[in-house]
């Protein structure tokens, strides 16, 4: 769910706001209500949330400067401005400030859907490509990891210090440490537009004090935050990454404490998941809610099970035929999770993910399935292929003769199931790379663009910025700069 604030000096208004509109549908929900500038101001503070809706005429603060002064503290939010006047000095400000857009008054019902719809597309696509780059760092470890390496390369790229301990803390809100460096042996990585993950090495010693440190922080300050175990070994690195995207799992989805310690003990459901998927690929599907229904009653809080929850919802997603026809609110099926930290911000509760798994469950109960899921399969499968081999020649010719397609039918099977072209997608994932590269190491830009699949330096350097907005030099000094 995303967080709204809603801002405007007639109560009626508000009121009318709050009951026209089925928010909950959308993916949001009202944070709080102002009638005043500085009152919403105070929300933003408090809840930090990710759309403001404000009245442009409002006592005290008016709108403009209060979606300024949100802007400060939100640098992510999106805003739209409600008006009674159509001057144009108030759109030439709204513009400076990048508003989302406009409601002017009365406020008609399609313009007022119209534009939230928008704000939750824009939300979801700032989310989503967050998101991917924290997965692209976990693939980064888990390559490094395969090649022996990894201890080598996060001491290389400053992520740990060499020797010593460590432990990794996923958290929302303010970080615990505010400072970063090799100084402090503290390194920071974005998760979301509201949470962090924070690797801490040093001595032992200095690690303890941190752990205690952060344990207090999160206690005191009411954030969602979940901390692995401190480790000395190398080659327990990326475990102690699984801890704390386990641990923040467990934390979110607690009814209690909010900040939650990795521990292990917890009953072993990889056999009950792999059970149901089992199942799945049968089509027996009454048996397999029977084994979700199984698997809820022990999973209340996933902890150290959140990844086989994920591989489970995974195999529902690509068992099921369209990605087109569930979901009645957006008309589109789940996405599969890249890992899982994306539960977190998919569901506010363990309810609400097994209300999902159920609903696709219940829908495959109720469709055929036959060819359409086989060629659902296919283009999953077409997509890994690409996500595998985008440094390679990934042509529309090499993919048809891979599958054994006709090119036509490959490219709008694929378009149907993934929502882009494979060009585009081909694009999108060697830029999302290039990005990364350009972010982490230090390599030359050449030599990313080859490892990304252009040989041209010149033709990768303008697709780059055709696609980013920014030449890859600009956007390296950027990303060194935050």
């Amino acid at each position: 769910m995303f967080k709204v604030i809603l801002a405007d000096d007639e109560p009626r208004i508000l009121q009318a706001l709050e009951r026209r509109v089925d928010w909950s549908a959308l993916g949001l929900e009202i944070a709080g209500t102002a009638t005043n500038g500085q009152e919403g101001l105070e929300l933003v503070t408090a809840h930090a949330p990710d759309l403001l809706v404000t009245d442009i005429r409002m006592p005290g603060l008016n709108g403009i400067e209060l979606a300024k002064a949100a802007r400060r503290i939100c640098p992510e939010i999106e805003i739209v401005l409600i008006s009674g006047f159509s001057e144009f000095s108030y759109a030439r400000e709204g513009i400076e400030l990048g508003v989302l857009g406009y409601l002017l008054k009365p406020i008609q019902q399609t313009e007022l859907e119209d534009l939230l719809h928008r704000a939750v597309d824009t939300l979801k696509k700032k989310r989503d490509d967050v998101i991917t780059g924290w997965y692209q760092f976990r693939s980064f470890v888990s390559r490094a990891q395969a090649s022996g390496r990894l201890h080598e390369h996060l001491v290389h790229d400053g992520i740990i210090q060499s020797g010593g301990s460590v432990f990794c803390l996923i958290g929302t809100d303010s970080p615990v440490h505010t400072e970063e460096g090799p100084a402090t042996g503290i390194y920071r990585r974005q998760v979301s537009a509201r949470v962090t993950a924070q690797f801490v090495s040093g001595t032992p010693a200095f690690c303890s004090d941190e752990y205690i440190r952060s344990r207090n922080h999160y206690r005191q300050s009411g954030g969602t935050a979940g901390v692995s175990t401190v480790i000395s070994r190398t080659d327990a690195i990326e475990r102690m990454i699984n801890e704390a995207e386990s641990a923040f799992v467990r934390a979110h989805f607690s009814s209690g404490s909010r900040y939650t310690e990795f521990r292990r003990g917890d009953p072993d459901l990889g056999a009950l998941v792999r059970d149901t998927i089992r199942s799945l690929e049968r089509q027996q599907y009454e048996t397999a809610a029977t084994l979700v229904d199984t698997l809820q009653a022990q999973s209340d809080n996933p902890g150290s099970n959140a990844e086989t929850l994920v591989s489970l919802y995974n195999a529902l997603v690509v068992q099921t035929r369209s990605y087109y026809s569930l979901n009645p609110a957006t008309g589109l099926l789940p996405r599969p999770l890249n890992g899982v930290v994306e539960l977190p911000f998919r569901y506010a509760t363990i309810e609400d993910v097994f209300e999902a798994l159920n609903s696709m469950l219940d829908y495959l109960r109720r469709t055929d399935t036959g060819e359409n899921q086989a060629d659902g399969n296919t283009m999953i499968h077409v997509r890994e292929y690409i996500e595998n081999h985008f440094s390679e020649d990934v042509s529309m010719d090499r993919l048809a003769e891979t599958f054994d397609l006709e090119k036509n039918q490959l490219s709008q099977r694929f378009k149907h199931t993934h929502g882009a072209g494979i060009s585009e997608f081909i694009r999108t994932t060697r830029i999302d790379h290039a990005r990364f590269l350009l972010r982490t190491t230090t390599m030359p830009i050449s030599t990313i663009g080859e490892l990304c699949g252009y040989s041209d330096y010149y033709y990768f350097a303008r697709v780059f910025k055709r696609e980013t907005g920014v030449t890859c030099s600009q956007f390296r000094e950027e990303e060194t700069e935050q």
